[in-house]
């Protein structure tokens, strides 16, 4: 797009403060969908409950490490902290694969997620599975 003087012009950025703002969000909800207090969260990252909420609302700025680690706490992708911004050069709104699922579904596979034992999670399926065919 060219300006009136015939250079071309950029694209507006968000600032800071927006982007900040987006991913303080999708913190929210991505800590909330994975069964997460903010006190909880905060404790598996050496934070205050309050430094947490901080970052929700995006009255504190997120560094890249920070990102990482909420990230790594709550088992996403770093990317998906910043849905919805033009942080990365991809487009990351949208998974690879999208699944429509109710709300119900969701909360179970991220209770799913969030169990650590390989074993449970395998009797967790076999559970579902076999409640399922139960239904029929």
């Amino acid at each position: 797009m060219l300006d009136y003087a015939g250079k071309e012009e950029k694209a507006p950025r968000p600032s800071a403060g927006e982007i900040d703002a987006i991913a303080g969000e999708n913190l929210r909800r991505i800590r909330t969908a994975r069964g997460f207090t903010q006190e909880r969260l905060g404790d598996a990252m050496g934070l205050s409950y309050q430094a947490v909420q901080k970052h929700e609302t995006g009255k504190t700025q997120f560094s890249v490490a920070r990102a990482s680690e909420f990230a790594k706490v709550l088992n996403v992708r770093v990317e998906d902290l910043f849905r919805g911004t033009s942080v990365f050069s991809g487009d990351v709104s949208a998974s690879p694969i999208e699944i429509k699922l109710s709300q119900k579904a969701l909360e179970l596979a991220m209770a799913h997620d969030a169990i650590r034992s390989e074993k449970i999670k395998d009797a967790l399926r076999a559970m579902a599975r076999a409640s399922a065919q139960a239904e029929d």
